[in-house]
């Protein structure tokens, strides 16, 4: 059965069942070798042939059923991560490489690479990650789910950086508008729930400027607030103040573990805390009012209203407030109790599949050597990691149990590699994004060799690549169906031919303009660039298109074309290149 989905409302009665149908086999076997089972001698002397697979399947069923939920994440086992920084193909030595974490994770590791660009950041918990790397004004981010290379227990990222398109910027003083010195600095690199890897401290007249598009400035005697303005001018921090509380079930137990969200009011930023045995919490915010809630596996809950993070229904939350110095403890967040727990088994070619990650929703867990995994408070859709799911059942948490026989196949894999003028492509970034998938587009990159592999669900995707400097590949998205439980597919990105366009962008007393985009377009009303670049330090820059006819332009809030025009058609030939030499003036302010 392809995907066996059956709900029982009593564990008792489907173990019961699974006993009585071995009974059955050894009834059978018995009364086919005794003359009492109406069979002569002749029958009782031939050897009885039992189908073993359906007996151990049915024992399997009785061990999964019985398999405990798990809740500690440290079960699952760590990733090692290691890698290389490249800028514009090249590796980059001393560059900080750290992961990014959310306020309550207390480990965060930041290395710097060697003189081959090369990095380690040990043993990783295997969850969505972001690994950042900066040097200079260049920053890069890599993000990964780690947990699709448990089986491997280990993985290489190629981690590339460019100059920063957005920063902010400002001075951090106190409420006398003293100047702050020292105070952390944090990039926040998620908009939806807070994610920061540290950015350094602020000058010794309060001043910061860091790669981003939002900052967290403050810590420890100084509230954190967030910042997003590009010049923000004077940030003020007070004294924090502190609230503490409780997270309790329904029946008054507490709840260890929990995720505790406070969100405060204006540009304070949001924190989080993890409980602990009791169910205790505590934390520190600057100065106003906040809104509580607590999350503990597919558990949420608002300080007086449980209900669903997007629901309208019911009173609005209650908010906790306080000034510098005081401590406010709040009443407890209390939690429903699961009513249901998924358990199942997974199979992979018929055969029990040990060690593949299962996520339902939030929650995952690690299938054990009978392929078993049990999952409390499941609810969402049920995938494995790495692997294709015949028939994936969509869970509800209903109160009732869900028993669950999963056949998966491994997902495909998409391997090739990345050109320029038929030479390799090192550190060239390969996006894949799923047909009629709202999910951003995963992205693997290429090796000193040109080559990549990535594992992809079956179905149709979109692949496409982009080079150092910006460049594209020369033909448009790929589109590519693979086939459930098939190998995958071969995939060669070319960058373009020999052509290319080159130039420099500078003022007109010469000074060159660095970090600025330049913007290839296949139509004057193009509203996706074909390719794009990004100028040097000396103001140079260089795109590989294909031959064509191109509308190439300068796109950036701070400048524009000193002879007045919006774009430059320009006609690409199989038989050379062309060099350009541009002018621009600042953009008159606006009012």
């Amino acid at each position: 059965m392809m995907g066996a989905f059956v709900r029982a409302r009593n564990l008792g009665a489907l173990v019961a069942c699974a006993v009585l149908g071995i009974a059955i086999i050894g009834r059978c076997v018995r009364g086919a070798d005794t003359p009492s089972g109406g069979a002569t001698a002749s029958q009782a002397a031939r050897p009885i042939r039992v189908d073993r697979m359906a007996a151990l399947a049915r024992l399997a069923v009785i061990q999964w059923s019985r398999r405990a939920v798990d809740w500690r994440i440290g079960d699952l086992p760590s990733v090692r991560v290691a890698g290389e920084v490249l800028l514009d193909g090249e590796p980059v030595a001393g560059a900080d490489v750290s992961v990014a974490a959310t306020p309550d994770w207390p480990e965060v590791t930041t290395v710097v690479t060697d003189e081959h660009g090369r990095f380690d950041l040990g043993y990783q918990a295997p969850l969505p990650t972001h690994v950042v790397a900066r040097t200079g004004s260049a920053r890069g981010i890599r993000e990964i789910d780690l947990a699709e290379h448990v089986a491997a227990g280990r993985v290489w990222l190629i981690v590339t950086v460019k100059p920063c398109e957005d920063r902010v910027s400002g001075r951090l003083v106190d409420r006398e508008k003293r100047p702050l010195a020292g105070v952390p600095l944090q990039e926040s690199i998620d908009e939806w729930e807070p994610t920061l890897v540290h950015a350094g401290h602020s000058g010794a007249d309060g001043t910061f400027s860091l790669c981003g598009k939002a900052a967290v400035a403050g810590g420890g005697s100084l509230a954190q607030v967030v910042v997003r303005t590009r010049e923000a001018g004077d940030v003020v921090l007070g004294p924090p103040f502190t609230v503490r509380g409780r997270v309790i079930w329904s029946d008054g137990e507490p709840v260890e573990a929990a995720l505790v969200e406070v969100d405060p009011a204006d540009d304070a930023a949001e924190v989080t805390a993890r409980t602990a045995r009791r169910g205790e919490w505590s934390v520190e915010i600057a100065t106003g009012c906040a809104v509580l809630a607590a999350r503990h596996r597919g558990r949420y809950a608002r300080l007086n209203d449980p209900a669903e993070p997007d629901s309208h229904h019911g009173p609005p939350p209650h908010e906790v407030c306080g000034e510098a110095g005081d401590t406010v403890v709040a009443p407890p967040i209390v939690l429903e109790r699961c009513k249901s727990t998924a358990r199942g088994v997974v199979r992979v070619g018929g055969n029990p599949a040990a060690g593949l990650v299962v996520s339902i929703g939030e929650q995952q867990d690690l299938t054990d050597a009978s392929g078993g995994f049990a999952i409390a408070c499941a609810y969402g859709f049920v995938e494995i990691r790495g692997h294709d799911v015949a028939d994936a059942p969509y869970l509800e948490d209903d109160g009732q149990d869900d028993f669950l026989q999963l056949d998966a196949s491994p997902s495909p894999w998409i391997r090739g590699r990345v050109t320029l003028a038929g030479q390799p492509v090192r550190g060239a970034t390969v996006r894949i994004g799923r047909e009629k998938s709202i999910e951003p587009p995963s992205t693997t990159a290429s090796g000193v060799d040109g080559s990549y592999a990535v594992q992809v669900p079956a179905g149709a995707i979109f692949i496409s690549a982009e080079g150092p400097g910006g460049i594209r590949t020369a033909s448009p998205e790929r589109r590519v169906v693979l086939a459930t439980g098939s190998s995958g597919a071969r995939i060669d990105l070319d960058m373009g031919g020999p052509t290319s366009i080159q130039g420099s962008l500078h003022l007109e007393d010469g000074t060159a303009v660095t970090g600025q985009k330049v913007l290839l377009y296949r139509s004057p009303t193009g509203p996706v660039p074909h390719a794009e670049a990004r100028t040097d330090g000396h103001g140079f820059f260089q795109l590989a298109p294909a031959p064509g006819r191109y509308w190439l332009e300068v796109n950036h809030w701070r400048w524009r074309l000193a002879d007045g025009r919006e774009q430059i058609p320009l006609t690409v030939t199989a038989s050379g290149s062309l060099d350009l030499d541009l002018v621009v003036e600042r953009e008159p302010e606006s009012e």
